[in-house]
């Protein structure tokens, strides 16, 4: 019996220890740094970038420039131009709620990034599906923030 309950513990303890190793991107660290966004008008807008990861959507918001972005700019920490990058339509919806009315937004799809990028890899990036393009801007809409959309 002692075998049997010092194995549950040992199973129990193993999940506990691999569920606190696993970076959720879902995490109260996460959503307070949405909570603790301040965004400021950009003179040339804003861009936001999307891919899918396993079953989700991630989203980058950049500042809008005349230069191109690299992949490791929108995908990564390493540029300058990154406002914030978010999981799911929900966040974005909180990042949206923080961008000034009037500001615009342009959601970057496939097409454009083969057009621009050329020879250069885009990765995964693309343009959720539709449904999720005309929820986005129907709800910029409503905070009064125009998003178009490239494809």
């Amino acid at each position: 019996m002692k075998t049997f309950y010092a194995s549950m513990f040992c199973v129990w303890f193993s999940a506990m220890l691999f569920n606190s190793c696993v970076k959720n991107d879902e995490s109260p660290k996460a959503v307070s740094r949405i909570d603790t966004l301040t965004v400021k008008t950009s003179m040339k807008g804003w861009e936001l970038y999307s891919w899918p990861e396993k079953n989700i959507w991630r989203f980058a918001f950049l500042t809008g420039t005349n230069r191109i972005k690299s992949l490791a700019e929108v995908t990564t920490e390493a540029g300058d131009m990154l406002l914030i990058r978010v999981t799911g339509i929900d966040s974005v919806k909180l990042v949206l709620n923080k961008i000034p009315p009037g500001e615009s937004i342009m959601m970057i799809g496939e097409g454009w990034l083969h057009n621009t990028w050329k020879e250069q890899s885009y990765g995964a990036l693309q343009l959720p599906p539709q449904s999720v393009v005309n929820e986005i801007k129907a709800y910029g809409d409503q905070k009064h923030i125009t998003i178009n959309s490239t494809n």
